[in-house]
């Protein structure tokens, strides 16, 4: 740890707000550019509204069981495989279902995000990625899928995106993304070639 490196850190925390129960970097002006990141120790609500058991929310049939807190007081819960629940709990007025699915997805390592898409039923894929489904976050998580998916997944994800003349304008916003993971691909097929 040297000055230089807490600087630097200082620099970073400053672009991170707490927006309604949401720590979002804002360092891109359009709203759904707005970078969620998980919230770091305890988040702050209404005390007679927090509960020290497990809560269980119940999203259309489906039940997210989260603890009220882990040990630095995040909220978390398993990504389940069935995507509704994930973009009802986006698309939530409760501040806490929204930081958990944020928090789940941006913490879950590279190796369980990867899993986490590879047992999606690809209707399920589908449903998450499709341009016409419109939920808060969907840049960053598609950005997240492409960081992390597999081939098959990017070429059916590429494939939604230019299926329709109207949605030729959302590979643009993607389009480094994309290419950085097609590089990072080859690199993968090389070095198993390789060996």
């Amino acid at each position: 740890m040297t000055l230089d490196t807490l600087e630097a850190l200082e620099q970073q925390i400053k672009v991170i707000k707490h927006d309604n129960g949401i720590y979002k970097i804002r360092t891109i002006t359009d709203e759904e550019d707005i970078i969620p990141v998980p919230a770091i120790g305890k988040l702050v609500y209404n005390i007679e509204e927090e509960e020290s058991t497990i809560r269980k929310e119940d999203v259309n049939g489906t039940e997210l069981d989260y603890e009220e807190y882990d040990e630095g007081g995040d909220y978390f819960v398993p990504l389940p495989t069935n995507i509704k629940p994930i973009i009802d709990s986006l698309n939530s007025l409760d501040d806490r279902r929204v930081q958990t699915v944020i928090n789940s997805l941006a913490l879950a390592t590279k190796e369980n995000f990867e899993n986490w898409l590879q047992n999606l039923k690809m209707s399920e894929f589908e449903y998450l990625i499709t341009p016409s489904n419109s939920y808060p976050y969907k840049r960053y998580i598609i950005r997240k899928i492409i960081a992390n998916c597999c081939v098959s997944h990017l070429s059916l994800l590429i494939n939604t995106l230019v299926s329709n003349i109207s949605n030729e304008s959302q590979l643009s916003v993607y389009y480094d993304n994309l290419i950085e993971r097609v590089k990072n691909l080859r690199k993968i097929r090389r070095k198993s070639l390789s060996v």
